[in-house]
């Protein structure tokens, strides 16, 4: 893909081997890789140029980062898949150069010497199909009332909708911190609304909540907190002066796994600068980004969460659903978990929080809803009791109307016919 790795596989002094580098590197997207390989690699009579089409096959050493990836599927594209092969580079290496700095030209050697062709179908017997994936283990959430509900494992994409001033930044934000918090996680966070310093002080109230309850008066707490959050959380943005494009996001994400970061939070969705590409409407082109998002998820096993906020037109007396997450279905139809806030009452602390979504039942979790809200002195989730004003709705199954001699709302939910009453421990009852 770029000088330094041409003159790197040069040194090797390979047998019958033309060693070239596409000008001025990779583009960002498949379709500018393949206007270039347009013009490098096509004679005027549309065939391929001598200098490519007289060797037995092509090896693509592209970079392992997106870019580099869209060359790749260019390449495999434009060519016949047998005749383009493709390489593995060793962990923690992304080009060849990269190759020959930490290991030496012998090991660079043998990832040239194991490439395959794009045409095999990579195959396998069933058995070892599955031993030869990463481990998908679900983890604790960290937030006891939505364990059994919440479970994500690595990767996953998680999407937290809801509302304008539903509290969606505030819940993905607690989410984040207690998955860090219970798994010893490094979180990276683009956060493009509201004052950054808000987000600090609720990370010292989340440190306070789960290691100090009582006011921090020792230097050494204060040093060791500081440190905690130091050491979990990176900021990500875009260079001074610069625009968070999408494109830039993608690079940026792959830093951010480069770097440590297993859990990487964008929050709004809305604040990503994305022009739908002529000639595509905005569902595909979502679509097609979301699954972009997925596969630097999937190359890292990075937890990717999003914030996005649904349509104006939807009503603002009811929870939403996920098909009305603003630009496309592919939100509800892509999200590995899928979690929609509510707030009826904007100035209650206390939200509806569903988990309409969750991709494996047996091992994720079960899709559920909870009454939650903000701990006193702290930051996180705490279980809260459905509001009267919420009981007999049709979204609140099991729960009546407080009856006229209990205006109140003191009785406690009611189940449906034939089912067992609940429990009164609010972190059993909540869902």
């Amino acid at each position: 893909e770029g000088e330094k790795d041409r003159l790197a596989v040069a040194q090797l002094n390979l047998p019958n081997t033309y060693v070239v580098s596409l000008p001025d590197g990779a583009a960002q997207r498949v379709e500018g890789c393949a206007s270039k390989l347009n013009k490098c690699m096509l004679g005027e009579d549309g065939k391929l140029k001598p200098c490519v089409a007289n060797f037995a096959k092509v090896i693509c050493m592209s970079d392992g980062d997106t870019a580099g990836l869209a060359m790749r599927d260019a390449l495999v594209a434009f060519l016949e898949r047998d005749y383009a092969w493709t390489v593995e580079y060793p962990p923690e290496t992304k080009d060849a150069n990269d190759v020959l700095i930490r290991h030496g030209a012998d090991r660079l050697r043998e990832v040239i010497d194991n490439a395959q062709p794009a045409g095999d179908d990579g195959s396998l017997p069933w058995l070892e199909y599955v031993a030869s994936m990463p481990k998908m283990d679900p983890l604790p959430c960290g937030i006891p009332f939505l364990d059994k509900h919440f479970r994500p494992v690595r990767p996953s994409f998680i999407v937290v909708g809801g509302q304008a001033g539903a509290g969606k930044s505030t819940v993905l934000q607690a989410i984040a911190f207690n998955l860090a918090w219970a798994n010893c996680l490094k979180v990276s966070l683009f956060h493009a609304e509201g004052d950054p310093g808000i987000v600090t002080k609720r990370m010292r109230l989340f440190w306070k909540g789960k290691r100090n309850p009582d006011h921090l008066r020792e230097d050494h707490e204060q040093r060791e907190r500081d440190e905690w959050i130091a050491a979990t959380f990176r900021g990500m943005s875009p260079p001074i002066g610069g625009m968070p494009y999408f494109e830039r996001l993608l690079l940026s994400i792959e830093r951010q796994a480069k770097l440590g970061s297993s859990i990487v939070v964008v929050d709004p969705w809305n604040q990503i600068i994305n022009s739908t590409p002529k000639g595509m409407n905005k569902t595909d082109h979502i679509g097609d980004c979301i699954r972009r998002l997925k596969l630097v998820a999937e190359r890292h096993r990075l937890i990717l969460i999003v914030g996005h906020h649904v349509t104006k037109q939807g009503d603002l007396y009811r929870p939403p659903n996920g098909y009305e997450l603003e630009g496309s279905a592919h939100w509800m139809n892509a999200a590995d978990h899928l979690l929609m806030v509510w707030k009826p009452k904007v100035t209650a602390n206390r939200v509806r929080l569903e988990v309409v979504k969750s991709k494996d039942h047996a091992t994720m979790g079960q899709p559920g809803h909870a009454w939650c809200g903000l701990p006193d002195g702290s930051f996180g989730l705490e279980a809260r009791p459905v509001p009267d004003s919420q009981k007999g709705k049709p979204w609140e199954p099991g729960t009546e109307e407080p009856s006229k001699g209990d205006a109140k709302g003191s009785n406690p939910t009611m189940p449906h016919s034939g089912q067992a009453p609940p429990s009164h421990d609010l972190n059993a009852a909540a869902f």
